[in-house]
């Protein structure tokens, strides 16, 4: 640590002489006990005593929102900081977060997976078939949009639409599971 920073904070809690703080981590168990004496003062709660609350909102939040893990950690850093639980290690909440989001994840793609009956994942599975000669597949051609405004960009696009089956064209499918907007 700095001696600036020691000096300032000797200052503040009226310590005249800093150099103590060495003498600090001499016993290694004195640090854990004072923040364990911190926690019980000011009512924190342990990590462990609400992980179980911290994961199922991190799973309702990734659920919703569709956060990555970067914002699902810095969230959950403050969903615990409100809350007053301890955080854990970086690397602990890192791989509970990188955990959950995976579970969402893999729920969402098994939600999707179950929209479409087996005549439907057939058609689809066809998009996904490049014709011998080509380099695209008709799922690549039906994503490629217009490049220029043009009535050229309007009629390939319009030709694009008619080539799908009037079936398919017709039928939105609806994922009852997968939240609002997905």
């Amino acid at each position: 640590m700095p001696t600036e920073v020691v000096d300032y904070l000797a200052e503040q809690l009226g310590i005249a002489d800093p150099s103590c703080l060495k003498a600090y981590m001499g016993r290694e168990q004195t640090r854990f006990e004072h923040q364990w004496e911190i926690a019980r003062e000011d009512d924190w709660r342990d990590f462990a005593d609400a992980e179980d609350e911290l994961v199922r909102w991190i799973d309702d939040r990734a659920w919703i929102a569709g956060d990555g893990p970067r914002t699902l950690f810095e969230a959950a850093v403050s969903w615990m900081r409100e809350r007053q639980v301890l955080l854990p290690a970086a690397s602990t909440l890192e791989r509970l977060v990188g955990r959950v989001g995976e579970e969402v994840t893999q729920r969402f793609w098994n939600a999707l997976a179950a929209i479409p009956t087996p005549a439907q994942a057939s058609q689809l599975e066809v998009l996904l078939e490049v014709a011998p000669g080509s380099h695209f597949s008709d799922l690549d051609r039906l994503r490629q949009g217009p490049v220029m405004a043009s009535g050229r960009s309007l009629a390939l696009s319009l030709d694009r639409v008619a080539r799908r089956s009037p079936a398919s064209a017709s039928q939105v499918w609806t994922c009852p599971q997968c939240p609002a907007g997905a």
